[in-house]
């Protein structure tokens, strides 16, 4: 829940007066990390810089990282009650920033490239967390995603509902089972090995879009989706998390067959630029 109260500072801490412009993916983490370090403040929080990681493994020896990971386990604040609002110990964040776009077009001449990072990160948080099978899940995954300009200009949502939806205020049930008919470029980005992966989840999206838009202003559209509930399913094998957070899996050593699969073959960046 920090993460969530933390994200809706976020128009002020990109915007506000004597504060810095952001335009790039890095300063939307770091501005999300000094919301969150305000929420640890107000809670007294013995060293709240120690809960948060930049560019966390998912695993060791894994040179695949979340761009943020906020370990909450130490406040010593949560309890099954608060489980149920969505209050995780260990919270894992995938962020992205759309930005840029010609003023003469609206539409984003490179959306395949943009919905191939956005698959590769929704893969990520469903496939790469690190999972306990038998005990109740205990990690947050978030995907905080911001726009300088209306989301529909850099996504295609054409025979895609799934993308609409994670632009969608409250919980949405979402299925990603087509990735086999996304372009070469979108699959450059994921990797084309994972096209036969289908995700079904519920998410709860957080919105905070700008109430008018006048010209020449600077504007942010700004999305925190939390991942509530999901199944991944790929070639007969299969794992899930249900909304109480139990978990399983198909059968015996299917979650990491998949996980390694994943951690193989995920596109986007190149494994010797991950490793710096």
């Amino acid at each position: 829940m920090i993460v969530e109260q933390a994200f809706i500072a976020l128009p002020e801490l990109l915007l506000g007066n004597t504060y810095s412009v952001q335009d790039y993916e890095a300063g939307i983490i770091g501005v999300l990390s000094l919301a969150i370090l305000q929420e640890l403040n107000g809670r007294n929080a013995v060293h709240p810089i120690r809960h948060l990681h930049a560019e966390r493994r998912y695993r060791v020896g894994s040179h695949r990282r979340a761009d943020l990971c906020v370990n909450l386990r130490r406040l010593l604040i949560s309890n099954t009650n608060l489980a149920h609002y969505g209050w995780r110990h260990e919270n894992w964040i995938e962020a992205k920033f759309y930005r840029n776009k010609t003023t003469v077009q609206r539409h984003a001449t490179n959306k395949s490239a943009y919905q191939g990072q956005l698959i590769s990160d929704l893969i990520r948080l469903t496939c790469l967390v690190p999972l306990t099978l038998g005990k109740r899940d205990s990690s947050g995954r978030y995907f905080l995603h911001v726009y300088d300009d209306e989301p529909r200009y850099y996504l295609a949502y054409k025979d895609r509902p799934w993308v609409r939806s994670l632009h969608t205020a409250g919980r949405q049930d979402l299925v990603i089972d087509t990735l086999a008919a996304e372009s070469q470029t979108a699959k450059a980005k994921f990797g084309e090995a994972l096209v036969g992966l289908i995700i079904q989840a519920t998410v709860t999206n957080f919105v905070n879009f700008p109430i008018t838009t006048e010209g020449g202003d600077r504007h942010y559209w700004c999305v925190l989706s939390r991942f509530d509930a999901f199944s991944v399913r790929h070639d007969g094998r299969s794992f899930f998390i249900h909304l109480n957070r139990v978990t399983g899996e198909g059968n015996p050593g299917e979650y990491a067959a998949i996980a390694a699969m994943v951690g193989e073959h995920l596109g986007f960046v190149k494994k010797s630029e991950e490793q710096r």
